[in-house]
């Protein structure tokens, strides 16, 4: 199942990373040997079933500074056969390019944490298997696994010291308590078994020793983001794109359906397979010797379980009873194997079953093989492969390991031999000389329908170096290799059904180009990583109704620099975007064929610009024009004519129609019945037409009037005296408001 985390940072993951808000940060945090989880702290995830123990102090964290952006790399398989492997348990690879770490790593355990609006995502445990330094010095490559890995050692103490028999349930906590790893505490189809000490090999792999936990029991083996062994189980799905494409009749649409994760439609690309993994009808156990020990079901789609040590010994009744619990738990699992690209979830995980919608409907599948990149571009490629039918050709490939197996036994019971020892190295090779034989004669014998061709030549000379050539011919696919190891050049196609790929390298100048052919889309791509320029790559994608191209770069401070054009039928988008730690700054126009648009954003501020045919909209927190500006008219029908010049303080205009102009709260001018007015109205100039009037109501004293009425002047020593203070009180006024010196 995927992580629970909110429904609020879920979709703050699928929103476009171009705020701050849902920018993504890595941390990487060190610590001793005995880390017992990933959590440093109660208050970090509320849960508590999912911190067990404290970590304690970190001795080391590499933050966003430190790490070269987009250098991420994750890659996580469930199964990545291409037939259904039940028991498969894979390790998870994580790979990132660090800078100035002077501290030892190597084989040193670290928690990895993605910061989403300060919420802290689990995202795995591992330790560092290996350490590359860059032709920058200052530059170092993470190459880390997760805890699977540790599984690769001899158990052999531990399982010659267990007290046979015990149940399955006994076992496999037994197991995984051996190693000190936190395990999900599940009931498994077939605990119940009695298991009895049946392999007696000197050494016992711990891979293979839950591996075969986890295929007698139908399941797969995992380690969580937590750093917890799960037991994943594929549920049921309706995995057809269309009605129409599988019709219900045929009986393949299984009967409970399992909860899918929803997947957004804004998914980068999509590619299925025309048909289904077919349901598993039929399981049969085989023992040590090869030899069909129990079956369950009556189906031609078998699954075999061989060179299994757990089932060794038991008679036939436990046998059956052991094949019909594996039946119930892998009949119907059929699945539609798809390749998804899209904006990185991170929180889903291997064996999650994706609900993704497309033009035609709706298709389920598995998480089968997923790869992350990249940080604040983080991307997800989601695969789940597989064959039609179940590939009988893994039975003869574990005979021939078995047979290895006892060349090693062989030759550890007659050590001291020499000559034995040379006899039974000489099988060993014989027997990997005859694997091609024995391929083609599983085709005729058992009735496999596709098998492999593989040729290939090597040529070392002093002058030339190592050149070689390969050919892999399959009924899926055909693959071509040329390589030169002098020069470190390289060249690969690769072609499906579903597309071509071509592939050029070149190792010592860390160069690499690819093209991709489809049938709805065509990609190339050429990276390179050198020096102190960091990693640089351009990609151009064409499909028929879009072209983009995007140029990145990865370099000192500048963390990541990235270009981008989209192109369709009916716009061109632009964006230019840097992110610099904390701090995240782009452009973006857009132009459509009556629109043209763009925004400047940088951290919590931006610019917007808007223009049409009618209108231009700017919005902005500060607009500073320099230069002259002239407003012209620019329709006829508005009343006036002429232009307005600013040109600084300078503001040179004709008409100017006002009801009133004001200096702070005091009116200036006001429009006054048909005239102006001076003033606050205490006392005003009031020019009406020719006549001017000075004074208020009553006492006014009218000059230049054309009426009798407006020419006539009273002068009296009372007017005068009145007609003195009103014209002081005027100058005070105009003067007040700097209308006059």
């Amino acid at each position: 199942m995927a992580l629970d985390i909110p429904v609020e940072i879920k979709n703050l993951i699928k929103r476009d990373n171009l705020t701050a808000e849902t920018e993504r940060h890595l941390r990487l945090s060190f610590y001793d040997d005995s880390i017992d989880s990933l959590y440093p702290a109660e208050t970090l995830f509320p849960d508590p079933e999912l911190y067990p123990a404290n970590l304690g102090e970190s001795w080391l964290v590499i933050n966003d500074d430190q790490i070269v952006t987009e250098s991420l790399t994750l890659e996580e398989s469930l199964c990545s056969d291409d037939y259904l492997r039940f028991g498969a348990c894979e390790a998870a690879k994580f790979e990132i390019t660090v800078a100035d770490v002077a501290e030892d790593i190597k084989n040193h355990w670290f928690t990895a944490e993605l910061i989403i609006a300060d919420y802290k995502l689990a995202f795995g445990i591992y330790k560092v298997d290996d350490v590359v330094i860059q032709k920058d010095k200052r530059f170092k490559k993470i190459i880390a696994y997760d805890r699977m890995k540790e599984f690769d050692t001899d158990v052999s103490i531990w399982y010659k010291n267990l007290s046979f028999p015990l149940s399955m349930r006994e076992f496999r906590n037994s197991f995984l308590n051996y190693f000190g790893f936190p395990y999900d505490t599940v009931t498994l189809i077939n605990d119940t078994m009695t298991v009895t000490q049946s392999n007696t090999d000197p050494t016992i792999n711990g891979r293979k020793v839950i591996e075969s936990i986890c295929e007698i029991n139908g399941v797969f083996g995992s380690f969580d983001r937590t750093g917890t062994f799960k037991y994943v189980s594929l549920g049921y799905g309706s995995v057809y794109p269309a009605e129409d494409l599988f019709p219900v009749e045929r009986g393949l649409y299984p009967g409970e359906s399992a909860d899918p994760e929803e997947i957004p439609a804004t998914y980068k690309s999509l590619d299925y397979k025309e048909w289904v993994v077919e349901s598993i009808n039929r399981v049969n156990l085989y023992d040590a010797d090869g030899e069909l020990a129990a079956g369950f079901g009556d189906g031609e789609n078998e699954y075999q379980i061989r060179d299994n040590f757990l089932i060794y010994g038991m008679g036939s009744a436990e046998l059956l009873g052991i094949a019909e619990n594996l039946y119930g738990n892998i009949n119907g699992r059929t699945y539609l194997p798809a390749t998804l690209e899209l904006q990185a979830l991170p929180y889903i995980e291997v064996g999650d079953l994706l609900d993704v919608e497309y033009s035609k409907g709706t298709i389920e599948t598995f998480v089968m093989h997923r790869t992350t990149k990249g940080i604040q571009g983080m991307a997800d490629t989601i695969e789940s492969s597989g064959d039609q039918y179940q590939n009988q050709t893994y039975g003869i490939k574990d005979e021939i390991n078995n047979i290895k197996s006892n060349v090693e036994k062989n030759k550890n019971e007659i050590s001291g031999n020499g000559d034995k020892i040379n006899r039974v190295d000489e099988y060993a090779r014989q027997v990997n000389t005859n694997l091609g034989q024995e391929v083609t004669r599983a085709k005729s014998a058992e009735g496999v329908n596709a098998q492999a061709i593989t040729a290939e030549t090597n040529r070392a000379t002093k002058q030339e170096g190592v050149l070689s050539s390969r050919i892999t011919d399959t009924a899926a696919k055909f693959e071509r290799e040329l390589s030169n190891l002098d020069t470190g050049l390289s060249t690969k196609i690769t072609q499906t059904a579903e597309q071509i790929r071509l592939e050029a390298s070149d190792i010592k100048k860390e160069l690499q180009a690819s093209i991709t052919v489809e049938a709805g889309r065509i990609s190339s791509e050429v990276s390179r990583a050198k020096d102190a320029e960091g990693s640089l790559s351009s990609r151009i994608t064409q499909t028929a109704n879009s072209i983009t191209s995007e140029v990145t770069r990865a370099k000192g401070a500048e963390n990541v620099l990235s270009s981008r054009i989209t192109q369709t039928e009916s716009s061109i988008t632009s964006t230019v975007k840097q992110v610099n730690g904390l701090n995240t700054k782009y452009s973006e126009v857009k132009q459509t064929a009556d629109k043209i648009s763009w925004i400047v954003s940088s951290g919590s501020s931006s610019s917007n610009f808007t223009l049409t045919s009618r209108m231009a909209n700017l919005i902005s927190d500060k607009i500073e024009v320099k230069g002259y500006v002239t407003f012209s008219q620019v329709e006829s029908k508005l009343r006036g004519s002429g232009t307005t010049t600013i040109n600084g303080d300078n503001i040179t205009t004709g008409r100017i129609d006002i009801q009133r102009l004001t200096s702070g709260s005091k009116p200036v001018i006001t429009s006054y019945n048909g005239g102006i007015a001076f003033g606050n109205g205490f006392s005003y100039s009031n020019i009406q037409g020719s006549k001017v009037i000075i004074g208020q109501g009553g006492g006014r004293i009218s000059f230049f009037g054309h009426t009798p009425y407006d020419r006539q002047s009273v002068i009296t020593p009372t007017t005068t005296t009145m007609l003195l203070s009103s014209v002081q009180q005027l100058l005070r006024v105009l003067r007040n408001y700097g209308l006059i010196a």
